[in-house]
């Protein structure tokens, strides 16, 4: 009897981490989240996000970012919050001068999905809006605009604004993943 293969299986966050290290093929940003390309990464960015920075950088710059990122990305699979909060801090005080949309958009995001798992949701929601306000033309930007909605609706009376945030995505952001979500929250609503 011929037996088909097995499909293959999702990689972890981490297995994509490592491939991430390994394989630097071609045009890499020098900064990615690592994050599926679908409807799902909203929930990837409220889990236990991780962050690649290009090892190939030369500067000071990229050698405290790869250093607080992947300081944070262990304290992360280690489970440790302590650890993580204190390379949070690091992580924004490198942040604050950053310009460059290549960086400042996936760092911000990063920041923000741990501040949230650090459970400072307003924390996260700043570097979340920050990043759909400064760089709405970056992929990134309906992403942020969805976690920001995500955040605001689960604030007491914040679900007028998430719904507003929800139609600004449709509107903006016809063919990202995350209107497929807006129009998800806005049919429910």
């Amino acid at each position: 009897m011929d037996r088909l293969p097995q499909p293959p299986q999702p990689l972890s966050r981490q297995e994509r981490l490592e491939l991430l290290d390994a394989f630097e093929i071609g045009e890499t940003p020098p900064v990615a989240l690592v994050i599926g390309a679908g409807p799902e990464r909203l929930e990837e960015i409220f889990g236990d996000l991780l962050i690649h920075v290009r090892k190939q950088e030369d500067s000071g710059l990229f050698r405290a970012l790869a250093r607080a990122t992947g300081q944070l990305n262990q304290a992360m699979l280690d489970g440790d919050p302590g650890r993580e909060r204190d390379q949070l801090d690091l992580l924004e005080r490198i942040l604050k001068p950053i310009a460059d949309p290549e960086l400042a958009a996936p760092l911000h995001l990063y920041v923000g999905a741990l501040a949230h798992r650090l459970g400072q949701p307003q924390r996260a929601f700043g570097h979340f809006v920050w990043v759909a306000d400064n760089y709405d033309d970056h992929p990134l930007a309906p992403l942020a605009l969805a976690a920001s909605a995500r955040l605001l609706g689960q604030r007491p009376g914040g679900v007028m604004s998430a719904q507003e945030l929800c139609e600004q995505i449709l509107k903006r952001y016809p063919a990202s993943p995350e209107s497929q979500l807006a129009k998800k929250r806005l049919l429910r609503s």
